[in-house]
Order: C-alpha cells, then sequence, then structure tokens
C-alpha cells in the first residue's frame, strides 16, 4: 500500500510548481514505474488538475517524488461546479501510477490547497 508524505498542501496556480512524495514499505515498488498522470482532484477532476512535470523513484525505490506543476483552477462548463464557486480549501488529491503490466494503480490522499 502506498501512501504520501511530505507537504501536506498542494499548489493548484497556473504554473506554480509544488512536490508529493508517495511512499511503501514494499522493497522495489517503483521500480518498473512507467509513467505518472493523471493528478487530479477526485471530486472535481475538470477543475483542479496538474501536469508531472517530473518524477524520480527513490534509490531504495520505496520512495517516489512528484514535481507538479499548477494548472490553474479551470470553469469548465461541463463541471458541476458553479462558476462563481471559488477552489475549495481540501481536497483529495488523486495520482496514477501507470506500470508496463497490469491495470493503473490510482492513490488519494486528503490535502489542502493554495494558490499562490
Amino acid at each position: 500500500m502506498a501512501n504520501f508524505s511530505g507537504k501536506p498542501c498542494v499548489n493548484y496556480g497556473l504554473g506554480s510548481y509544488c512536490y508529493v512524495t508517495v511512499t511503501t514499505d514494499t522493497a522495489g515498488a517503483f521500480a518498473n514505474l512507467q509513467s505518472v498522470g493523471p493528478v487530479n482532484d477526485q471530486n472535481y477532476p475538470l477543475n483542479l488538475a496538474w501536469d508531472v512535470d517530473s518524477y524520480s523513484v527513490t534509490q531504495d525505490t520505496r520512495g517516489l517524488v512528484v514535481r507538479l506543476y499548477g494548472r490553474g483552477w479551470h470553469d469548465v462548463a461541463a463541471s458541476p461546479v458553479p462558476k462563481d464557486v471559488l477552489p475549495l480549501d481540501t481536497g483529495n488529491l488523486s495520482v496514477t501510477l501507470n506500470f508496463p503490466s497490469g491495470p493503473p494503480v490510482v492513490i488519494s490522499t486528503p490535502v489542502c490547497y493554495v494558490d499562490d
């Protein structure tokens, strides 16, 4: 089971960078990682999403550091969120891990959001 660690807040501001760290007790868990993404808010994936700028697996392959690039708050017509609602202060960050075999692994964690 993978868990998030590090900063409890994630920056969604357009052009802002932030890092999230995913850790596990299982040796080699990220050894065959092929890609990371998409990254978005579980409840409002159309409004809050990030580009994965880069990622790196720790030497012991039990940790994954992901650098995110903020795409800002998106007012999307198809979204259930009214356009005049400000972005939420908290949410559930969802990160998809893609491996060469098997389905993608989606992990999520409660986070606070900042925009600066």
